[in-house]
């Protein structure tokens, strides 16, 4: 599996994004942000790739 596509604990998602992992799971649950995840059973995940991906479309330049 390559390094981007490699699969995180709600909790390693969240410490990457900084925040807290019951953040991720309050947005999971109220479909608050287009934030992908795979599930397996009942345990959660989030592809490192996918998180950057959504970082990166959040990014804002100042306009003076």
């Amino acid at each position: 599996m390559q390094e981007n596509q490699e699969l995180l604990t709600t909790a390693e998602a969240a410490a990457l994004l900084r925040l807290q992992p019951q953040t991720l799971a309050s947005w999971r649950s109220a479909g608050r942000y287009n934030l992908k995840y795979v599930r397996m059973g009942k345990k959660i995940f989030y592809r490192r790739a996918d998180l950057i991906a959504w970082v990166s479309a959040r990014e804002a330049t100042q306009v003076s």
